[in-house]
């Protein structure tokens, strides 16, 4: 499925807010968790005094100011592919510049700031958040077995044995990418230790994987 923007209804804000998603295939497991990061930013900033963030856009008159930002981040090179994902999300992106002015306390009229701080702050929470969900995924989809009995393995179909395991390279391939393992793989930068961060930190389990390398 190609990578696009998960909100369901049009707003006046979002023709401004158009970043242009990476052109590559997006994994289903990474397609859930960019929805699971939209709705926690949305709840996170909806809530906040000055309400919705597209809302708010709209009424402090800064559909113009939003439009050179997002000409200056379609036209930038070299951005990476986790950062362009989140950003073509225009309530995560609409999210981010609501914090930028409101919370960073930089001015409309500062393009340069505001493109700065667009663009330190989805380095922090927005691709932590998301990283963190797409490994959350992995781990715990039923789809992906690490172990089966013999008298299950010889019940299955030849062709659902294929694509079993063809959704276990796909997770494996995850776990392992660059991404990921930066954020999450400790000082070896192992996929071993992915697995036993996260599944610590985020699903409150203690998975010893020494038996499984």
């Amino acid at each position: 499925m190609l990578a696009t923007n998960s909100n369901h209804a049009s707003h006046p804000a979002d023709k401004v807010l158009e970043i242009s998603p990476p052109k590559f295939e997006i994994d289903d497991y990474a397609l859930r968790a960019l929805e699971e990061t939209e709705e926690f930013y949305q709840k996170k900033y909806s809530e906040s005094e000055q309400g919705n963030p597209k809302e708010y856009l709209v009424r402090e008159g800064l559909l113009g100011k939003i439009a050179e930002l997002s000409q200056r981040l379609n036209s930038t090179g070299g951005i990476k592919d986790v950062i362009r994902l989140l950003l073509s999300n225009s309530t995560i992106y609409a999210c981010l510049i609501k914090k930028a002015l409101t919370e960073d306390n930089v001015q409309d009229d500062d393009s340069a700031g505001l493109y700065s701080s667009v663009m330190r702050s989805i380095e922090q929470l927005p691709r932590r958040y998301f990283l963190a969900q797409v490994v959350n995924k992995v781990i715990s989809a039923k789809r992906v077995r690490l172990k089966e009995s013999s008298k299950q393995w010889q019940g299955m179909a030849h062709r659902q044995v294929h694509e079993d395991y063809a959704h276990l390279q796909d997770a494996i391939a995850i776990i392992k990418s660059e991404e990921i393992v930066n954020h999450f793989g400790g000082r070896r930068k192992s996929m071993w230790n992915v697995i036993e961060q996260v599944a610590k930190e985020d699903l409150r389990m203690n998975i010893q994987t020494a038996a499984l390398r």
